[in-house]
């Protein structure tokens, strides 16, 4: 099965790959994305099946096979997923500043981060959406500690669609380049989700 992603804004390329993965028990799905972005978020959702995946960059495009069925498992009968860091708490982080008043709130997303890189927990994924994505980007005062978290093994994402609202797609400093369906699947799945 074939899909021509190329030119869909996030999350149509996932969904139209998890539509296809739907309609097949075992086969190959080749998906055709023109960034980096989709690349890396169809990689995540084969990892989160345990489906073997490979990616062919061709000239301004991408290439990207998912194998499902009998030959398209990976070689561990073990679900390929990233280390535990501490609960299973998916952290939403909505906005670059804690409260209404923005000069204050800034101060404390700094000490909020500050805290969490000192602390012995870690939630297990955090997920910048809207102005937060400033925090991963152009926010030199809570990118370090961002780095601190995702060294210990945390999952750090940031919103594609957010990222090329505030023209910082080239200006991530850590983490990778999220979609809003990560945002879905933990809200409906068993983690805890927490918004900020």
């Amino acid at each position: 099965m074939k899909i021509d992603a190329r030119g869909l804004a996030c999350p149509q390329p996932v969904i139209k790959t998890k539509d296809a993965l739907g309609k097949i028990d075992e086969g190959t799905v080749e998906i055709l994305v023109d960034n980096e972005g989709a690349v890396g978020n169809i990689e995540r959702l084969a990892k989160s099946k345990s489906l073997a995946c490979s990616v062919t960059k061709e000239g301004e495009c991408w290439r990207v096979n998912i194998s499902k069925g009998a030959k398209g498992k990976t070689t561990s009968d073990t679900p390929a997923v990233c280390p535990v860091v501490g609960e299973q708490t998916f952290l939403i982080v909505a906005t670059d500043s804690l409260g209404k008043d923005e000069a204050l709130g800034r101060i404390l997303m700094i000490r909020f981060f500050e805290t969490m890189a000192a602390g012995p927990d870690a939630p297990h994924t955090i997920f910048f959406l809207n102005a937060a994505v400033r925090l991963t980007t152009t926010e030199d005062s809570v990118v370090p500690q961002i780095a601190k978290l995702a060294d210990r093994g945390v999952n750090v994402f940031s919103c594609g669609t957010c990222l090329k609202f505030y023209k910082l797609e080239s200006a991530l400093k850590v983490g990778k380049t999220g979609s809003i369906d990560q945002v879905v699947d933990a809200v409906m799945g068993p983690q805890r989700v927490v918004w900020v």
